[in-house]
C-alpha cells in the first residue's frame, strides 16, 4: 500500500513540473502531403513536433497533428495558417479537441500484480 502511495505522489509531483503542450489539428490535407511538408509549413511558428497521421498501410489519413510548447505560439499558428493553401488544398487549423489539456488534473494510475500480503 505504501509503495502504491509513493508512486502516485511521485507521478503527481512529476506531472506538475511538466509544461502543458497545445496540440493543433490540421485538416483537409491532401493525401500527398508528407510529415516533412507539414513541418516546413509550420516551421516559422516553431512547433515541437508535426506529423501527418497515417493508416496502417502507410497512406495518409488527410490530417496532421502539430504540437506547440505554449498556447500563444499555437494561436499564432492558427491565425497565420487557418484557411491557407497547402499542396493545392485549403487547410483548416484548430485546437485538437481530442488532446487532453488537463492531463495532470485527472491522471489515474493502475498498479497491478501486487502481492497479497
Amino acid at each position: 500500500y505504501s509503495f502504491c502511495t509513493l508512486l502516485i505522489d511521485r507521478s503527481t509531483h512529476f506531472l506538475n513540473l511538466t509544461t502543458k503542450m497545445t496540440t493543433l489539428y490540421v485538416g483537409n490535407l491532401p493525401f500527398e502531403t508528407t510529415t516533412t511538408k507539414l513541418e516546413s509549413v509550420f516551421a516559422p511558428h516553431r512547433p515541437t513536433s508535426a506529423e501527418v497521421q497515417e493508416r496502417r498501410d502507410g497512406r495518409s489519413r488527410g490530417f496532421g497533428l502539430v504540437k506547440f510548447s505554449s498556447e500563444a505560439a499555437a494561436q499564432a499558428a492558427i491565425d497565420a495558417l487557418n484557411n491557407t493553401e497547402v499542396d493545392g488544398r485549403e487547410i483548416y487549423v484548430r485546437v485538437d479537441r481530442d488532446a487532453d489539456p488537463n492531463i495532470d488534473a485527472d491522471t489515474k494510475l493502475y498498479v497491478g500484480n501486487l502481492p497479497w500480503s
